[in-house]
């Protein structure tokens, strides 16, 4: 229901902007953020929406998504370790009574951190060994083809104005593809932000209503989403989002 009303397009923004464009921080980002929303939202819930993320901050390398893809995995699988709603054993554990929530999380929480954490930092090591590879390779091409076109312009009548105008194309398709490389930044509404706000609650009500009253999860997940619906088909949800009603207008006598 949040992705339905793009309510992720919050955290893309913000991920947008701590990152300007350099692909170095938006592994740790992502990963952290698979692990801490994985312990309140199943694995492959988390899994889906920080693949999601990723597709937007980073659709155009292969390479980077293949590598964070992965990483994001092993994150949300150690995140949901030490929740008690973060993994349907876990789950079944706090329903039958086996485990407590504060003994989980204190005696899970370090060792589900270190075996989500250890995967990143090395293959956000060999990642960015492997970019340093690809822009010294860069860079030498550059330097061959600017030497070639210097020897040209040297040997060639006229070719200032030659050299001038492929300087000038390099430097556009330079620009081109560093604005390719930075997606624009999606539109962020009342909404947008409303609907994210209001899940993250619902699903963080969830175990509280567990622990006070003894409600059963999926219980509690099922309260979450009617609330999430009937708040998001409301009219006033509705022109906030500047979302079209279907029904019908009634008229005044009732018809």
């Amino acid at each position: 229901s949040i992705d339905h009303f793009d309510g992720f397009a919050v955290v893309t923004r913000m991920i947008l902007k701590m990152t300007s464009g350099r692909t170095d921080p938006l592994m740790p980002i992502l990963c952290l953020l698979s692990f801490f929303l994985s312990a309140v939202i199943d694995n492959l819930t988390a899994t889906i929406v920080s693949l999601k993320l990723l597709r937007h901050v980073a659709g155009s390398d292969r390479h980077l998504r293949h590598a964070i893809g992965g990483v994001v995995v092993i994150a949300a699988n150690a995140g949901g370790a030490w929740s008690p709603v973060g993994d349907v054993t876990t789950t079944m554990l706090w329903l039958s009574d086996k485990i407590s929530v504060g003994s989980t999380i204190i005696w899970l929480f370090f060792p589900s951190f270190v075996a989500g954490v250890l995967p990143m930092v090395g293959v956000w090591w060999e990642l960015k060994r492997h970019n340093r590879q690809i822009e010294s390779a860069e860079r030498r091409q550059q330097q061959q083809q600017q030497g070639q076109q210097r020897q040209r312009s040297d040997s060639e009548a006229g070719a200032s104005l030659g050299g001038a105008s492929g300087a000038e194309s390099m430097q556009t398709g330079v620009t081109a593809d560093s604005l390719k490389a930075c997606p624009a930044l999606p539109e962020v509404t009342r909404s947008k932000v409303l609907v994210l706000v209001m899940g993250v609650v619902c699903i963080l009500m969830v175990p509280v209503l567990k622990m006070t009253t003894g409600l059963p999860p999926y219980l509690g997940m099922l309260l979450a989403l009617g609330i999430l619906w009937f708040v998001t088909d409301t009219t006033a949800f509705h022109r906030l989002a500047h979302l079209p009603r279907e029904e019908v207008d009634v008229e005044a006598d009732g018809t």
